[in-house]
């Protein structure tokens, strides 16, 4: 799954616009600021999954809507992973690759001593 910000952001500003909602009417049913509503809807920052449900939630719409990608109901660490890896560039990726793999490595021989 690829994190499309400008599908989240036009999402978000679409579903608060339809209910002839303020940016800081969202703000206060998310117990966020009308700043940062405003900074995700114009994708100067990207929302977290907890925040993007919050907003989902208040705007009474799935969570799915909004991202426009179908999530995997026992895995949504999957969309924190992708906002990670959204603005690496190509060297930063590669390296990152690099660290995880070995990690991994490391976590599944570890287990096996420790059972």
């Amino acid at each position: 799954m690829s994190i499309n910000k400008e599908l989240i952001a036009k999402n978000i500003r679409e579903r608060r616009k339809a209910k002839k909602w303020s940016q800081e009417y969202l703000a206060e049913k998310c117990d966020l600021s009308a700043q940062y509503i405003s900074q995700i809807e114009t994708k100067k920052k990207m929302a977290s999954l907890k925040t993007v449900g919050k907003i989902a939630e208040a705007l009474d719409v799935s969570i799915e809507s909004i991202t426009g990608n179908p999530m995997e109901s026992n895995n949504p660490q999957n969309y924190e992973i992708d906002l990670v890896f959204d603005d690496l560039n190509a060297y930063e990726r590669a390296v990152l690759k690099d660290v995880l793999l070995a990690t991994k490595k490391a976590l599944r021989e570890n287990k096996k001593i420790f059972g």
